[in-house]
């Protein structure tokens, strides 16, 4: 592997933290329902600004688990365009952390987890945590907001303005 990967921290934060000096912070989410399900992702820099954001709708119904890997292979892969090196990838998943760090599964989901295993190579440094939805809650919100919308949405430099709460609660909250 290029990169260096590893889990961050035991337990999960329950506070949304500022990543270290030169990284930035993707949180990711997904929502899932019976017909259809919704991701998205958050990036932050080490100060907490926000960098940019996506909100997309996932037609059909996919697996909580699959629509978290699905969101964070997507938001790698833009991540990887834009040129970002340095990232700590939060996710609420526990599941979805465990299986990029631990999996061994030959299914779809492992299908997805060697796509994600691919583009950490890309990353000179790379770390996957759990977090608790309430240090996740601008990514839950954009997933939540992707399964109502009829395209998919980005958002660079200005964050959209149902998140601007969150985001502000974040940074006063930051550990």
């Amino acid at each position: 592997m290029g990169g260096s990967r590893q889990q961050t921290g035991g337990q999960s934060n329950a506070l949304w933290c500022k990543p270290g000096p030169g990284c930035w912070k993707l949180n990711v989410d997904a929502a899932s329902g019976v017909h259809n399900g919704g991701i998205g992702w958050c990036l932050r820099d080490e100060e907490g600004e926000f960098i940019a954001g996506a909100a997309r709708k996932l037609p059909g119904s996919l697996t909580p688990l699959m629509a978290e890997l699905v969101d964070i292979r997507e938001a790698l892969r833009w991540l990887k365009d834009f040129g970002g090196s340095s990232v700590e990838v939060g996710s609420d998943s526990l599941r979805a952390i465990s299986e990029i760090l631990n999996g061994s599964s030959c299914s779809a989901v492992g299908l997805l987890r060697e796509d994600i295993s691919d583009l950490a190579n890309f990353y000179s440094n790379i770390s996957f945590s759990h977090v608790k939805r309430s240090a996740n809650k601008p990514a839950h919100l954009l997933a939540r907001a992707a399964r109502s919308s009829l395209d998919s949405q980005f958002w660079f430099n200005y964050p959209p303005s149902f998140i601007v709460s969150a985001l502000a609660n974040d940074l006063i909250n930051a550990n």
